[in-house]
């Protein structure tokens, strides 16, 4: 199968990140228990992020600009990639899926920006919006009035 032509466009949303620092990007990958990277032993999940470090945002503008094509393949090793460790996801349900937002710590590793640690923001279980209570707490209302009425008269 032949691999898409890269567009600067395909950045849209990315984070920029030009120093050391703490954030919050989005996942590219929809992390599964079976994704599992355990060839050598540490057993962790890689993960794509919406992310890039400004050296390489310049390099890929530069290419383009040039109008020199590159696949969306060769493009996306210049994106940011992490590690999310294994000991420290205690349920697979939390595991993240594709634009899912996660905290990533960029730091220098010798003297490349790198994704240095993954951790998830924790998943809130929201109430749900059930339009028949309300229907039938109006009814259910709408009867007390009539029978306070009817005892009136």
């Amino acid at each position: 199968m032949k691999d898409i032509l890269f567009d600067l466009m395909h950045l849209e949303g990315f984070a920029v990140v030009k120093e050391p620092c703490t954030a919050i990007v989005k996942c590219k990958t929809h992390v599964k228990e079976g994704n599992l990277y355990t060839i050598d032993g540490h057993h962790r999940w890689l993960l794509d992020l919406y992310a890039i470090t400004e050296p390489n945002l310049a390099l890929l503008k530069n290419v383009y600009k040039k109008d020199l094509r590159m696949s969306y393949s060769t493009a996306s090793q210049y994106f940011l990639k992490g590690a999310l460790w294994e000991n420290t996801v205690y349920d697979m349900s939390d595991l993240p899926i594709k634009k899912e937002n996660v905290i990533a710590v960029f730091d220098y590793v010798g003297e490349k920006l790198m994704c240095t640690q993954i951790s998830l923001l924790p998943k809130v279980n929201l109430s749900i919006y059930n339009p028949a209570k309300d229907l039938l707490e109006g009814i259910e209302e709408l009867v007390k009035m009539v029978k306070e009425i009817n005892n009136e008269e």
